[in-house]
């Protein structure tokens, strides 16, 4: 299920182990006032590097009816059931709506 997962490591373990190596990579450094748009199914890593500890982060990772197929597609390759669920959530719901 969801919970046997395993964790991602952070991102300082991740750079403190040659990850940033890989092809196809992208690197950048955001200044103050700059914004990341990070497309959809794109996996991102965060170094934060200021000394005064200040950051800000907004995600919106949302699954709708016109996404849902694509995000049950993309974690069926690292969590089947937890696909199986989420589609199961999206017919009941859908089903729902349905008979209102």
């Amino acid at each position: 299920g969801l919970h046997d997962v395993p964790q991602a490591p952070s991102a300082l373990e991740w750079f403190l182990r040659g990850g940033g190596e890989e092809k196809d990579l992208y690197m950048a450094e955001q200044r103050v006032g700059d914004i990341i748009f990070v497309p959809p199914g794109w996996w991102h890593c965060v170094l934060n590097m200021g000394d005064d500890g200040m950051t800000v982060a907004y995600t919106s990772n949302v699954i709708t009816a016109s996404n849902v197929l694509h995000a049950a597609e993309v974690l069926r390759v690292y969590d089947a059931p937890a696909a199986a669920a989420l589609m199961e959530v999206f017919r009941r719901r859908h089903q729902e709506s349905d008979s209102e």
